[in-house]
């Protein structure tokens, strides 16, 4: 009773924060949508998934080094190693922000000539280099947080962050009758130091006295090179997870970018924003359950973690399904309220993700799963499929549609191949 409290309690949490950032998302893009034109718009969602792809590059994913390991070593009374790991943890963080920020900002002017052909980007890149840095920090700090019971240090920043870029912008649209591309993402970097900057400092404070213990630094290397064996396979197998998502949204909306036009992203764009209750519901299952996963793994509970897991995969289901159906009946009325006429010509790709949307919220609790089973190698190996997918749209003519259905084929190859097999081999552990 006391995990089912736990999960619904920050599954609740979670859903407040979707609704809200759901709500102020969809008036941020019917306000940039019905103010920019089509292709500045494309413009905007270009620099800020530049970031992404950037982070995902140089991405470690620490945070799930501290979801797989920081709950072992807190059951076994492992203080140096928890210190170790923290510290492990904080300075990657801070190489990767400075690399991503201090490399983009001295690389601009090269990156806007060499990939989109226009000098436009090269302040844009600019301003968000700062936002950059902080954000190399999100997974540490969030995963510190929610293995500590402390969603709404996570989740209230976020609503707060995207609410002040939100006001930043009626504001600044209000005053004036003509934009600067470079004061919009400006505001957008404001919102985004608030969602980044306070987790971080929460995550220090809750967890300063670890940072602080006093041991040699000898006896820290020590108790994480007899664990290094564990925490260098997760480390492998969690980033080539991170980079396998260049085959999904990520890279082919940077490819989009590139390869087609800024009016493709920005449609692109806005069918995902349209989804984004979905994803935002997916954002908030998976935060919730991965942390009590992770715990009844490491006890060996592995009879209570194959019911959260069947009884999830169920729920997930019908919920996926009912959600389907309402989107396809609104998305129309939605789409012409939120934005222009000319983004009609969205509705096919909203279709098309509505069904990858639905698959990944059935499968949100498959990577944790994995990670925890040791098993990620397996499922990289699957999810390595979404690069033939992209390929194959490539060759046909990347465009909203063509990527669209990469992403459903991907997504649909994991399930199939992945999280069918590793529910199997997770009942057979039971035995």
């Amino acid at each position: 009773m006391a995990l089912k409290k736990r999960i619904l309690k920050n599954f609740s949490i979670g859903m407040i924060s979707t609704i809200s950032l759901t709500v102020i998302g969809l008036v941020r893009t019917a306000l940039l949508t019905k103010t920019l034109g089509l292709d500045d718009y494309g413009r905007v969602i270009i620099v800020l998934n530049f970031f992404m792809v950037v982070g995902v590059f140089l991405s470690v994913r620490i945070n799930d080094v501290i979801y797989r390991f920081y709950p072992e070593f807190k059951s076994n009374n492992d203080t140096i190693a928890l210190k170790g790991i923290l510290w492990t943890g904080l300075s990657i963080s801070l190489i990767i922000g400075t690399v991503i920020s201090v490399g983009i900002y001295f690389f601009a002017h090269w990156i806007s000539l060499n990939f989109y052909h226009n000098d436009e980007y090269e302040a844009l890149l600019k301003v968000y280099a700062m936002a950059a840095f902080f954000s190399a920090f999100d997974g540490f700090s969030s995963s510190l947080l929610r293995l500590a019971d402390r969603f709404l240090s996570v989740v209230l920043p976020q609503i707060l962050g995207a609410l002040i870029t939100l006001i930043f912008l009626l504001a600044y649209f209000y005053g004036t009758t003509t934009y600067s591309l470079n004061e919009i993402i400006t505001y957008i970097t404001i919102g985004t130091l608030v969602a980044s900057i306070l987790p971080l400092m929460n995550a220090v404070r809750i967890n300063w006295n670890l940072l602080m213990y006093k041991t040699s630094s000898r006896d820290v290397l020590t108790a994480l090179k007899n664990n290094w064996k564990s925490i260098q396979s997760t480390l492998v197998q969690t980033n080539i997870t991170a980079y396998l998502k260049l085959g999904a949204d990520t890279g082919g909306l940077f490819l989009l970018g590139i390869i087609s036009s800024p009016s493709q992203v920005a449609l692109y764009s806005v069918a995902q924003q349209l989804l984004r209750p979905i994803t935002l519901i997916q954002n908030s299952i998976q935060p919730a359950i991965m942390p009590e996963m992770m715990s009844l793994w490491a006890a060996s509970e592995f009879l209570k973690l194959y019911q959260l897991v069947k009884k999830y995969t169920l729920v997930s289901l019908l919920g996926g399904i009912f959600l389907a159906v309402i989107i396809v009946l609104l998305a129309k009325p939605v789409l012409l309220i939120i934005t222009s006429r000319e983004y009609i010509a969205a509705l096919p790709v909203i279709y098309i993700l509505l069904a990858n949307a639905v698959l990944g919220i059935i499968s949100t609790a498959y990577y944790p799963l994995a990670l925890s089973m040791n098993k990620l190698w397996k499922r990289n190996l699957i999810v390595s499929a979404r690069f033939v997918y992209l390929g194959i749209a490539i060759v046909y003519g990347l465009n909203t549609v063509t990527l669209a259905i990469s992403q459903f084929a991907g997504s649909l190859t994991v399930r199939l191949f992945n999280d069918v097999g590793l529910l199997k081999s997770l009942k057979k552990q039971i035995a």
